[in-house]
């Protein structure tokens, strides 16, 4: 007969203790209490796991906590100093547990969320992009945009620093979701919006499916850190379009179905005008090419624009102007293209 004995698993051990001093900090249930007692008590290993991840991350406060849980043998010595090697170690655990997602099938949503997800996105003129985020919400980036996503145990948070998102949030009470942009706040738990910022650093909200919440200019972040819903704010239903201006003034306006497909079309790649003045249209092709247009001839800068365009399309939306409005135009740079109208055409 061969005796076949089971050593511990110390690296599994300790990506394990990570996850458990997370959820210390946000507080145990009743049922997560019992499972990490038995946790710890299941081996030695744990137990050092614990210990060290705890004295790695300076808090020793919460492992104290856990003297109410179980029984610590021999009370060992908390103030040992670990090896340099073992905490830079265990320091590159943490990072990857955090950071790396999907290099362990294990490595579920929650634990993510637990152990502290912060990750940049971004798009090139032109580009668009679709992530899914650990916390199972999608988030959609239109062309030239730049988000900050950070995810903790108690809140989901992302920065806008330019351009526009979708985001379809993954339904959870217990950690609202809310978008910054341009010191406005946008808060959901579980509803799909779209977010942009516009010229003379003007959001625009539009909702899609649920409810959100905006507030323009928090005070010193207030709304932010605060996992409550904040006092003062706008609420916002599914085809609700809401202005923020710089001044804290807020615009909501219903729109209709088909206005929200036209303003959420880049998702799929094309733009939709329905009766804006050429000038307008103009500025939003702009935003998915390098190209600039020069009105020379104000006459038609008002000219009213319906259709559909692929998004950086500018030689079918030159052709479409050309031949519906008579509009000529005339590249004296590849970057640049001069519009003037038919009277004005030498």
């Amino acid at each position: 007969m061969t005796n076949i004995t089971a050593f511990p698993d110390r690296e599994r051990a300790r990506t394990e203790a990570c996850e458990w001093m997370a959820r210390l900090d946000r507080g145990l249930t009743a049922g997560e209490q019992r499972l990490l007692a038995e946790w710890i008590s299941a081996s030695r290993v744990n137990m050092a796991a614990m210990e060290e991840c705890a004295r790695l991350w300076d808090r020793m406060d919460s492992l104290a906590r856990l003297g109410d849980l179980f029984p610590v043998p021999g009370r060992r010595s908390m103030a040992k100093p670990l090896a340099a090697s073992l905490a830079a170690a265990l320091l590159l655990l943490v990072m990857l547990v955090a950071f790396n997602k999907g290099t362990e099938p294990s490595l579920t949503a929650d634990r993510f969320a637990a152990a502290g997800y912060q990750q940049l996105f971004e798009t090139a003129v032109g580009e668009s992009s679709v992530v899914a985020l650990p916390d199972g919400s999608t988030l959609t980036l239109n062309t030239h945009s730049r988000v900050r996503v950070f995810l903790w145990p108690e809140r989901r948070e992302l920065r806008l620093e330019r351009g526009e998102l979708f985001i379809k949030v993954a339904p959870d009470p217990l950690r609202p979701l809310e978008v910054l942009a341009e010191e406005n706040v946008v808060r959901a738990v579980g509803t799909a919006f779209n977010v942009a910022i516009k010229p003379g650093r003007r959001v625009e909200v539009l909702v899609t499916e649920g409810q959100v919440m905006v507030s323009a200019r928090p005070e010193l972040g207030a709304a932010v850190t605060d996992p409550t819903p904040p006092d003062m704010g706008t609420s916002l239903e599914a085809g609700h379009l809401a202005v923020l201006a710089q001044s804290g003034e807020v615009d909501v306006a219903t729109v209709t179905a088909a206005e929200v497909g036209a303003q959420l079309s880049w998702r799929e790649g094309n733009v939709v005008f329905r009766g804006q003045p050429l000038g307008e249209a103009l500025e939003e092709i702009e935003r998915y090419t390098a190209v600039e247009f020069r009105i020379e001839d104000d006459a038609i800068r008002a000219i009213r624009v319906v259709g559909l365009f692929k998004a950086g399309d500018v030689d079918g939306l030159l052709d479409s102007l050309q031949q519906n409005f008579d509009i000529e135009y005339e590249r004296p740079t590849p970057e640049t293209i001069l519009l003037r109208g038919p009277a004005a055409a030498p």
